[in-house]
């Protein structure tokens, strides 16, 4: 009788079958012969076919970019300085900008060790137009005529002079029509509204009174009533030339608010004269 031939274990296919079931593994699975590692959803497979589900630092590792790709390839561990100097004009785009005007303008510019930029002349418009412009320190002007920063105010003074004597200060009067000698004569002085200086003084008389005359600049201060004879500054004039009008200045004629002050005229001759006299004050607003 001729053995039975026994049935191999397992299942067994007749045709096209498809199988569904869910297949649990104890222990590691390992994929042989893979062609290279990969991910799909949660789970990856790495170099030795370990199958294996994705860590944070696989999902990190996946989503890591290269500085190539972000443009950042020379930046890594350099300075903010550094960078600023590897940047040059071909990284910086062209703006569209207006470029029809004159640069010629900005010629002055000057070096700084501060955020200020040095400009010897601003042009507004045309170079033939409005020109602003540094005159002296803290002084600018358009056009040359210079922008006030400061308050101007002249007084008059119109007096007789009928002393002969060529050595007395005599001081110019305020609502007066004879000069004084008197230190304390209350219409030989004024009051300082604000901080500022003595600009310069205009004479001008109706004879010569010499060529080496005098004008004194007198300044006191609160609780004070006399000048004194003591004066806070001196400077010649030539007053030789009937009726033409004489010009100068002190070099620091300056007093603050509220002193009380003046200008006073000693003669080189013993002459007599009528008198018109300007002082030009400048005050400090």
């Amino acid at each position: 009788m001729a053995k039975r031939k026994q049935k191999t274990p397992g299942p067994r296919y007749v045709g096209k079958v498809v199988e569904t079931s869910v297949v649990r593994f104890d222990s590691d699975v390992f994929i042989k012969d893979l062609p290279a590692k990969g991910s799909a959803g949660d789970l990856l497979v790495d170099d030795a076919g370990q199958i294996k589900k994705r860590t944070v630092a696989d999902l990190k590792g996946d989503l890591s970019l290269a500085k190539a790709d972000v443009g950042l390839g020379n930046a890594e561990n350099k300075s903010s300085a550094t960078i600023r100097g590897e940047i040059v004009e071909g990284n910086v785009p062209t703006l569209n900008q207006n470029t029809t005007g004159n640069a010629a303008t900005a010629t002055n510019l000057t070096a700084s060790t501060s955020t200020a930029v040095g400009l010897g002349t601003i042009e507004l418009g045309h170079a033939s137009d409005t020109t602003i412009a540094r005159s002296a320190a803290g002084k600018v002007t358009i056009e040359g005529a210079p922008i006030q920063t400061t308050q101007m105010s002249m007084t008059h003074h119109h007096f007789f002079m009928n002393s002969s004597s060529n050595t007395v200060d005599f001081f110019f009067p305020y609502n007066n029509l004879n000069e004084a000698s008197s230190l304390s004569q209350y219409y030989t002085r004024t009051i300082a509204p604000y901080s500022g200086r003595i600009v310069r003084v205009l004479v001008r008389p109706s004879a010569g009174l010499g060529t080496a005359c005098k004008l004194q600049f007198h300044k006191i201060t609160d609780t004070t009533l006399n000048f004194g004879t003591a004066v806070e500054e001196v400077t010649s004039i030539d007053l030789n030339t009937a009726e033409t009008s004489v010009r100068t200045s002190f070099s620091s004629a300056t007093f603050n608010a509220g002193d009380v002050v003046n200008v006073s005229l000693i003669k080189s001759s013993t002459a007599t004269a009528n008198i018109q006299a300007v002082i030009v004050w400048e005050y400090t607003i």
